[in-house]
């Protein structure tokens, strides 16, 4: 495979993974903490999309 296709795919599984985690935090944490780790993941995830742009 190329190396676009991996970079992609990489990216979209730990993407997928960041939401999962997020999920869980606002179903087991308290709003705030899933405030405060929403907007953490938040910027991780705008970092994902942002590499799968620019690759």
């Amino acid at each position: 495979i190329s190396n676009n296709t991996a970079v992609t795919a990489i990216t979209l599984a730990a993407i997928s993974n960041t939401v999962f985690k997020f999920l869980i935090t606002l179903f087991l944490g308290t709003r705030k903490f899933g405030r405060n780790i929403g907007f953490i993941f938040m910027v991780i995830i705008l970092a994902g999309l942002l590499t799968i742009l620019v690759f």
